[in-house]
């Protein structure tokens, strides 16, 4: 059984020694399912080499966290790669570096670290580093301190790699940087200075001859821009594109409730479901729509949906517990609250739970009495 087998696998960028479709092809091979957008059931999140652009405006920050608030593994290209034995697993040097020490004595920061791992600027094996690892985040910090973006000090990476300059397979290890004047960044390597083709450009939004995945990043980013126009076109035109990704419509529809067009986005809640009928947060936003239309029956219905998807959904159980409360189902509303407790015992909606199901239990013992 692969590590893939039966997993919810999300590509965030493209991917720098495989088209994306091979690598899905690969990951169905091996038993697992791809998707577009990181959800409640994602399992794996891989960052592409290429993903650097997405840290100009925090889109690869926030998908992280949101990997991060699911549980999802977040893995990079090269640790995908040997996931699917396409490159060997163990380390080619030794590793003796704890993560203390090389955040201690590279002054980088956890975040910075954490995303240099991502784009195998950093190699670590079992959470152990080299130290050609140090090396490469001293000369990280180096730059940054120099004023050089993380982007910028990636892409320069991604580039070293694909060039015929030796120790191109350990760009800072053995290779220098140097950020010019103009802010452009060059290497200097065995007393020569090499130019790094298309430095210092900002990302191209919507590339020529584009992918389904460049689609539905450009529909991200016009989201983000609240560009609500070009975004919606772009979301339909995948759906008209790829008639069974559930992540096109689901995305759409949570665009057009941010702008009040709730019909509109019940009927592209309703085209996820129908694709992906085990997609929770489908099933909890047309629960939310129904309650907003006062159906509170079938939000009801669409929450235990939700739940029958993931029974750990809090957000669910405790709408759903709210419901049943003011329906007077006072035993029902009870148990998921104490089920909500079970995953959330501390944050301010905890204590609204609380309150609950105290009155869930006043309100059992006054009915008992009237029997």
């Amino acid at each position: 059984m692969s590590g893939f087998d039966s997993k919810s696998v999300v590509f965030i960028g493209k991917l720098a020694t495989l088209k994306k479709e091979e690598a899905r092809n690969e990951v169905k091979l091996r038993g697992g399912v791809c998707r577009r957008g990181v959800t409640r059931k994602t399992d794996i999140v891989v960052v592409g080499h290429n993903a650097y652009d997405q840290l100009y405006n925090g889109r690869l920050i926030r998908n992280l966290a949101l990997a991060d608030s699911v549980g999802a593994v977040c893995m990079s290209e090269y640790t995908f790669l040997r996931g699917l034995d396409f490159i060997e697993q163990g380390p080619e040097t030794p590793r003796d570096i704890t993560s203390d020490e090389l955040k201690n004595q590279s002054g980088l920061g956890p975040e910075n670290i954490r995303l240099l791992v991502l784009f195998d600027v950093l190699e670590p094996y079992e959470n152990l580093y080299s130290f050609r690892d140090l090396k490469a985040a001293r000369e990280v910090q180096r730059l940054l301190e120099e004023g050089c973006h993380l982007v910028d000090i990636v892409r320069s990476v991604n580039r070293l790699r694909k060039t015929d300059i030796p120790s191109a397979e350990q760009p800072l290890a053995k290779s220098k940087l140097l950020r010019l004047s103009t802010g452009e960044i060059v290497i200097k390597v065995l007393g020569g200075v090499a130019d790094l083709d298309g430095q210092m450009r900002l990302p191209i939004k919507y590339p020529e001859n584009p992918t389904l995945d460049d689609i539905f990043e450009a529909a991200e980013a016009a989201e983000e821009d609240a560009d609500w126009t070009l975004a919606e076109s772009l979301y339909s035109q995948i759906l008209r594109l790829d008639r069974k990704d559930p992540d096109a419509p689901y995305n759409l529809s949570n665009m057009l409730i941010k702008q009040g067009r709730n019909k509109d986005a019940e009927k592209y809640l309703r085209i996820a479901v129908a694709l992906d009928p085990n997609f929770p947060e489908a099933w909890y936003n047309l629960a939310g729509l129904k309650t907003a239309a006062g159906n509170p029956e079938l939000a009801q219905e669409y929450l235990k949906n939700a739940l029958s998807c993931d029974q750990e959904y809090a957000d669910a159980l405790y709408n759903l517990a709210r419901l049943e409360f003011d329906s007077g189902a006072y035993e029902e509303a009870s148990e998921h609250w104490k089920c909500y407790l079970g995953l959330d015992d501390r944050s301010d909606w905890a204590k609204a739970a609380r309150d609950g199901l105290s009155l869930c239990r006043h309100h059992v013992k006054v009915e008992a009495s009237h029997v």
